[in-house]
């Protein structure tokens, strides 16, 4: 076979039109998005009963957000019934624009039910989105749970979203070595000059994207404490 830098792109597309392995790929690939716009059309189809029109979950967002609470509730249904679905991330994900409080109990549940760590970190992050009022308890438990997985990474932004601000960072903290990228971001959420001391020692020990997040926190901190000191 010929190295890909000195063939033309007609050739290149001649020699993978007769690679079987890349055209059977191909073909499970462009199979899998047809399974996924199906059940997205089916979804969107039910959505529209409610009023909403939109060609995809991504439109929904970007047409109807903050997505009222018949929408939300449909998604939320969705989920409950289809937890294995090819649209279940998606759908949590979406639930994230939601623009009324509703009742997380059932994301909890399947938080806690499902084998699926990408679903689980989707439902992660949309509790940091809506930031639900009546989840605090859970989220204490929930983040420092180490069979959760990467989805803590998430739960860390919804507890510093959620919790009081004392609180949040007193169970953030000595979770940093766990995750100090996360954890960073998170306590640039909630900290204050306690938590700005934190991180500038951490500066010193970390560099690349850990770092980067480590510089906005503090960045966001000293945002924060200005606006008070005023």
């Amino acid at each position: 076979m010929r190295k890909r830098g000195r063939m033309t792109a007609d050739e290149l597309n001649s020699e993978l039109s007769r690679d079987t392995q890349y055209q059977a790929r191909l073909r499970q690939s462009a199979a899998h998005r047809n399974v996924v716009r199906a059940e997205e059309l089916r979804l969107l189809e039910e959505i529209r009963r409610l009023g909403a029109h939109a060609e995809s979950l991504e439109g929904l967002i970007q047409n109807h957000a903050p997505l009222p609470a018949e929408i939300a509730n449909a998604l939320l249904l969705y989920l409950q019934n289809n937890e294995n679905s090819v649209l279940a991330e998606s759908v949590a994900r979406a639930l994230g624009a939601a623009g009324e409080t509703f009742d997380p109990a059932p994301l909890i549940k399947l938080f806690e039910e499902s084998t699926s760590d990408p679903l689980r970190w989707a439902i992660a992050n949309t509790f940091a989105e809506l930031r639900p009022l009546r989840l605090a308890s859970w989220l204490r438990s929930a983040v420092t749970d180490r069979n959760n997985g990467k989805a803590r990474e998430m739960l860390a932004l919804a507890v510093a979203r959620t919790l009081p601000a004392a609180d949040a960072c007193g169970l953030l903290r000595p979770m940093y070595v766990e995750m100090p990228g996360h954890i960073a971001k998170a306590l640039g959420e909630c900290g204050g000059p306690v938590e700005r001391d934190f991180l500038q020692a951490k500066a010193a020990q970390e560099s690349g994207w850990i770092l980067k997040e480590i510089n906005d926190a503090i960045k966001r901190i000293d945002r924060r404490i200005a606006k008070l000191s005023r």
